[in-house]
């Protein structure tokens, strides 16, 4: 199998982890791995009210894990892949039953990951055109901008610095320091400030 791209992965995770990051969404999926159900069935089963469940219906719908057809005024949902349940039901194996719900939902996605990259499943396939749904945006062209946090290792040292400085004007008052602290003052505010602003 050729390995993935980076701005796969991205787009994977952002698209696929979301669909399985929340707990009552993989309840939903259970509840349709015993068949084809209507929204007022699913939100009866869970106690949940209808708008919440079609919400949810929603983003698993956009993410092609579940399909939806319409039979006069109900639609009915039904899942896309049985392997999706599968995965899910993997991770629970490996988890063992007593297993944070948050945690399981993310390993839910990582599932999800690991069925697309095993099996090729390719998610530009989706979409309604042609009888068939796609993503309603477009594809970036050079991948997704993302803004990277990159923390300043110095930070942390500037941050400790300053604090005994303030702590010895606070003291002795400000003609007590020297030059090199007010140097550590002035690098300090200017990084609060550019902080502040961004």
């Amino acid at each position: 199998m050729q390995k993935p791209q980076k701005s796969e992965i991205q787009l994977l995770h952002a698209e696929v982890c979301q669909a399985l990051a929340d707990p009552t969404r993989i309840m939903l999926l259970y509840l349709l791995a015993d068949g084809p159900k209507n929204v007022g069935e699913l939100g009866t089963t869970l106690d949940i009210n209808q708008p919440t469940v079609s919400r949810h219906l929603k983003v698993l719908r956009e993410r092609g894990v579940v399909n939806a057809e319409r039979l006069g005024t109900t639609v009915t949902y039904s899942l896309a892949d049985r392997r999706v349940i599968e995965a899910l039901d993997l991770l629970r194996a490996v988890m063992g039953l007593a297993g944070n719900v948050a945690w399981q939902a993310h390993l839910g996605g990582a599932a999800f990951a690991l069925l697309y990259m095993r099996f090729g499943w390719r998610l530009s396939r989706l979409g309604p055109a042609r009888g068939r749904w796609r993503w309603p945006w477009k594809w970036p062209g050079r991948g997704a901008r993302l803004r990277i946090h990159r923390p300043d290792p110095d930070r942390d040292t500037l941050a400790a610095e300053a604090d005994r400085i303030l702590e010895k004007v606070h003291r002795e008052g400000e003609q007590s320091l020297s030059g090199r602290e007010r140097r550590i003052l002035e690098q300090y505010s200017r990084r609060m400030r550019e902080k502040r602003q961004s």
